[in-house]
């Protein structure tokens, strides 16, 4: 596996669930030792809207509608991802992760959806949503 941040090869590899996705970070010896020494600030602002998030997350049920793209999978798709970037500093790559990150949460979400759709075979959205996955993992090669 390689260092998120530099691409060299990953020394430190980490796996946690963040809201039901499965989440990695991995880091080269050199960036965690920089993350470490210049990437831990944590802003205020940002812990009081993990907080509000945490509270939706809880009373939020993911198959809460048939809808292909219901406002409630925000919750679960991008706002981790805006309160992980509101939490700590940026750097110039971060909108790039971020981005890869919210595609990834999509895909997990998704791929669930799928497989409940063939489940029930509702195979009109189970090819709308196969399409979705497609132009995702595309768009993750990439």
């Amino acid at each position: 596996m390689r260092c998120q941040r530099c691409g060299d090869k990953a020394d430190l590899i980490q796996k946690f669930d963040c809201d039901g996705v499965e989440k990695t970070v991995s880091l080269c010896k050199r960036c965690a030792r920089e993350v470490l020494k210049n990437g831990s600030r944590i802003y205020k602002p940002g812990l009081v809207i993990m907080a509000k998030h945490s509270e939706l997350v809880q009373d939020t049920i993911l198959s809460y509608t048939p809808d292909l793209y219901g406002n409630h999978l925000n919750v679960f798709i991008a706002m981790p991802v805006a309160v992980q970037t509101m939490l700590f500093e940026r750097d110039e790559d971060s909108e790039d992760r971020s981005m890869k990150e919210i595609y990834k949460r999509e895909l997990v979400i998704l791929k669930d959806r799928l497989r409940r759709a063939v489940a029930n075979e509702d195979y009109r959205t189970a090819s709308m949503i196969k399409r979705r996955i497609q132009r995702l993992e595309e768009i993750l090669k990439s």
